[in-house]
């Protein structure tokens, strides 16, 4: 029955093609004949796409339907379980299929975020302040972040010749930056563990992370005037959520936390500059991270 049908087919196929005649198929030197619909050079009855020309019989996913007519692409590259004819990063594994800023490309082969998540007409994949408006992108340090998201960065608070992004206790004075325990934390910060607290602010304020640069790990801390409702995470520079470290009704006081180099997955977080983003009900706080291999 199987053998009736396909000869059927070759019937039908070189009925049709009596009414072309001898059509040269454009691109194509071969004529179309009956026995070759396409003018491919392969007959009709061995052609796997009998309708459009294509000499060299390419099926890439193997379904019998040559590449020229198949609309659907039933390999999955990646390995991810989307088909590459509906997956919208077929040779990186993304099973979530997240696309961002909806333009058709997911995240994970996106190498551009076209979305612009504050507002000031700069596009996250350019913004050197993703989470605070800043049209100017004035950058008066040059470090890549953005004046008003990096605005202690290169001031020296505690007035002791190191400027706070590489003061391992930038608001009390420590000229020797001596740190016994090799916490990242000069010793004048430990034996001061009030010393932020006397710092004028009136909201959240995130105290320094330390190392920082680092590989592989982060230890940061946060100050809360008051009990509140906070959240603090790890964002990459297109604005994408890699790791929430608190979140929920934080007490007042100091804090102390750590980020492993790693995204809410466990995957190891290339190496490159993020922000640690500190949120609460009366404020907030950015701090640049610059994570090395």
């Amino acid at each position: 029955m199987r053998r009736a049908a396909h000869v059927l087919m070759i019937v039908q196929l070189a009925v049709a093609g009596l009414a072309l005649g001898t059509m040269v198929a454009p691109g194509f030197a071969v004529a179309q004949t009956p026995d070759d619909l396409d003018g491919d050079g392969v007959l009709n009855s061995l052609d796997n796409c009998p309708f459009d020309a294509n000499a060299n019989q390419l099926d890439a996913d193997g379904d019998g339907l040559g590449n020229a007519c198949d609309p659907r692409d039933d390999r999955d590259l990646d390995g991810d379980g989307d088909l590459n004819s509906s997956d919208n990063c077929p040779f990186a594994a993304n099973a979530n299929q997240l696309d961002s800023d909806g333009d058709g490309l997911g995240d994970v082969c996106d190498p551009r975020d076209d979305r612009d998540l504050d507002g000031d007409g700069v596009i996250n994949a350019s913004d050197n302040c993703p989470f605070t408006s800043n049209s100017d992108q004035a950058d008066e340090d040059g470090d890549g972040a953005g004046n008003v998201c990096d605005p202690f960065s290169e001031m020296d608070l505690d007035s002791d010749g190191f400027p706070n992004h590489s003061d391992n206790c930038p608001f009390v004075s420590n000229v020797n930056q001596a740190d016994t325990d090799g916490d990242g934390f000069g010793d004048e910060c430990d034996s001061h563990v009030n010393a932020i607290n006397e710092i004028p602010h009136e909201g959240a304020w995130l105290a320094g992370a330390a190392p920082n640069p680092s590989a592989d790990r982060f230890k940061i801390r946060f100050v809360l005037p008051r009990d509140t409702r906070g959240t603090l995470g790890i964002f990459d520079l297109a604005g994408r959520r890699l790791r929430t470290l608190e979140t929920g009704m934080l007490r007042a006081g100091e804090h102390a936390t750590e980020w492993d180099g790693r995204t809410e997955s466990g995957e190891v977080a290339p190496s490159g500059m993020y922000f640690c983003r500190l949120r609460a009900d009366d404020g907030g706080f950015d701090q640049r991270l610059v994570k090395t291999r």
